[in-house]
Order: C-alpha cells, then structure tokens, then sequence
C-alpha cells in the first residue's frame, strides 16, 4: 500500500492547516492562479517552478479532467479534515501489510511530521520525504516517486 500526503488520525497541527488552506484558496483567487500553486507547493524558486511545471502538465490532460471542487463540497473537506485531526490516534501496529508512506518535507496541509510519526506507528512502513517539496511532493518529484513506489513494490 502506498500512503501520500497523509498521516494517522489525530495529528499535529490541525487547527493551523485549516487557516492555512483557507489562505491559500483565497490567495488564489486574488493572483488568478489554481490555488494547487500555493496549497501543494513551497514558495521557493524550486517549488514554484515546480508547480508551473505540474500545472503545466495537468492542462495536457484533455479527457477525464478533474472538475473544480464547489464551495459545499470544500467545507465538507475541510469539516472532515478538522475530524479527522480531532480524533483519537489508532493502534496501527495491527497492520502487517507493507506500506510506502510519500510526501513532501515542507506539507503544510498535513505536516510532514504526520507522515513520519505515521510511517513510525506502521510495522511494515518506509518513508520517503522529498526535499522542498509540500503537499505535491509527488507532483513536485513524480520521477523519483515512480522510481520510490517501484522498488517498493519489487521488495
């Protein structure tokens, strides 16, 4: 199983990534960008280049294209998120299957520090932390997550 951009219920700093995505939605509508720029990306050189870069990409998708998330459906997200982060972490040592746990260093949407306590709670887990990469670390270095989620599953 591959695990991206998440950690175990009851993580750290919920209440500051609801804030966070709410700024950064906005701040997108204000500049005109798709608000992916600001919520995956860092705002270094590197993580802006690389979300022109990813966006870039997703506009040579012609068919089966996402459509853009309605103002109810966003608060639902976001109501689920705050529960989510609410509520009482679970024991995950049960769980035998190996897993691969992905994302960004740098995640403000789900603090990179999540995935690592995440990846540590999972007996069987590895964890892959791009560099200067957030929520899109995936996006962001889609080469090295290929060449990642390969070899786990070769293992």
């Amino acid at each position: 199983m591959i695990l991206a951009g998440t950690g175990p219920a009851g993580g750290e700093g919920i209440d500051k990534v609801t804030s966070l995505t709410i700024r950064d939605m906005a701040k997108g509508a204000l500049t005109f960008k798709d608000p992916k720029y600001y919520l995956f990306f860092t705002r270094t050189a590197n993580g802006r280049s690389a979300a022109r870069q990813f966006l870039k990409r997703l506009k040579e998708r012609t068919d089966n294209r996402d459509q853009s998330i309605s103002p109810v459906a966003f608060r639902a997200q976001l109501k689920a998120i705050h529960a989510w982060g609410r509520q009482k972490s679970s024991d995950l040592g049960r769980i035998q299957q190996p897993v691969l746990v992905a994302n960004g260093d740098q995640d403000r949407m789900v603090p990179s520090s999540n995935s690592a306590t995440l990846a540590q709670r999972l007996p069987n887990a590895q964890l892959a932390l791009y560099s200067d990469a957030g929520h899109g670390g995936i996006f962001q270095y889609h080469d090295e997550f290929v060449d990642d989620a390969l070899k786990f599953f070769e293992s």
